[in-house]
């Protein structure tokens, strides 16, 4: 029992290890400005960094990472969904015949019209590239 219990602890930690060590960690901030006309709308900024990604080789020599993005505003107060957005957000390419090439962060920006009011931004993230 003893050893059956020291195995089921020592799974559960490398499949806990093996999901994380891959796991994307983006930076997701978020601000709030005017229309001329008054009315609010939300920029939102990722930062994927290059660290994270896998960038998988095409066929024409090049290198391109690719992340799929979802983000939903969720109304506080009745809890619906207000916007959403769900896109594939793509790296440059990638030369590979050059051993000083740099893997860069992934970077975007998305503006989201919404009524005055209190929201909740859910944000996920799948690297296309992963395994």
């Amino acid at each position: 029992m003893k050893y059956s219990l020291y195995f089921a602890c020592l799974f559960l930690f490398f499949t806990q290890l093996n999901t994380n060590v891959f796991a994307l960690q983006p930076i997701v901030e978020t601000a709030t400005y005017y229309q001329p006309d008054g009315k609010p709308y939300v920029e939102t900024y990722l930062l994927i960094p290059a660290s994270d990604l896998q960038y998988k080789r095409q066929a024409d020599g090049v290198a391109r990472a690719e992340v799929v993005v979802n983000l939903i505003f969720e109304n506080t107060a009745d809890e619906s969904v207000a916007a959403f957005d769900t896109y594939k957000l793509s790296g440059a390419a990638l030369a590979l015949n050059d051993s000083t090439y740099h893997f860069p962060d992934l970077i975007d920006l998305k503006r989201f019209s919404l009524e005055a009011g209190d929201y909740l931004l859910t944000a996920s993230f799948s690297d296309v590239n992963a395994g």
